[in-house]
């Protein structure tokens, strides 16, 4: 190979690599300004989706940028209360030097949601470092301190998951009703919930309303969507 074709052949190279970094560019910014976009809306799921790709479309040398996704991501996935990737998110947002007080304490409160209160401490401790004397951190932290022991200690109570309530998905606001409470009446967004559209802001189908009804031998029966509007 002569040195002139060594030469075009390198070029060409040149011309396509820098090519490749524009576009790429382009595309993170695009996936930036959705993000922005759906964020405005509250629509979290959407916005957290595309920080991610623009996290993962970053690289890793552009460490202040892809802080700043982390942090985004964090506070979608905060605010849907997906712990596991706001704890994931919140550790990357520290791993790339953004992180102030505020960070410390919302990556503490999602370790204690996930029931991980020794790691939840420290994180508070951090936390105070930044922020002393701060009324609700001190509290938090008191409370992540006396978790542990307070689990052993037990309850009263015993509390059961009742499975035939129970969806992979959102199950809350329980209401019973009738003569003998033998209707229980609650909002969940499980895949027989109406319609096939997934919510921007959560993910998943916007809740419906279900109702489980006794038989009359005491037993629950499977929830259905209520009949009505």
């Amino acid at each position: 190979m002569d040195f002139h074709s060594l030469y075009n052949r390198l070029l060409v190279l040149a011309i396509f690599s820098c090519v490749a970094v524009t576009l790429g560019s382009c595309g993170v910014e695009r996936n930036i300004k959705k993000g922005e976009k759906f964020l405005s809306l509250g629509e979290y799921y959407d916005a957290a989706a595309q920080f991610k790709t623009a996290y993962q479309r970053t690289p890793p040398k552009d460490r202040q940028q892809r802080g700043e996704m982390a942090q985004k991501m964090a506070l979608c996935y905060d605010r849907i209360a997906v712990s596991q990737r706001a704890i994931a998110a919140y550790r990357n947002v520290i791993r790339y030097k953004q992180d102030d007080g505020e960070t410390h304490q919302r990556l503490a409160d999602n370790l204690m949601k996930n029931g991980s209160y020794a790691d939840a401490a420290k994180e508070y401790r951090i936390a105070l470092d930044s922020m002393p004397d701060n009324p609700g951190i001190i509290s938090k932290l008191q409370a992540a301190s006396a978790a542990s022991a307070t689990k052993e200690q037990g309850s009263k109570y015993i509390v059961k998951k009742m499975d035939i309530f129970n969806s992979r998905r959102q199950d809350f606001s329980p209401m019973l009703y009738g003569d003998h409470f033998e209707q229980l009446y609650f909002t969940s967004t499980r895949n027989e919930a109406q319609g096939d559209e997934l919510s921007g802001i959560t993910g998943v189908k916007p809740g419906d309303i279900f109702v489980s009804e006794k038989d009359d031998k005491g037993k629950w029966g499977n929830p259905h969507t209520i009949e009505s509007g």
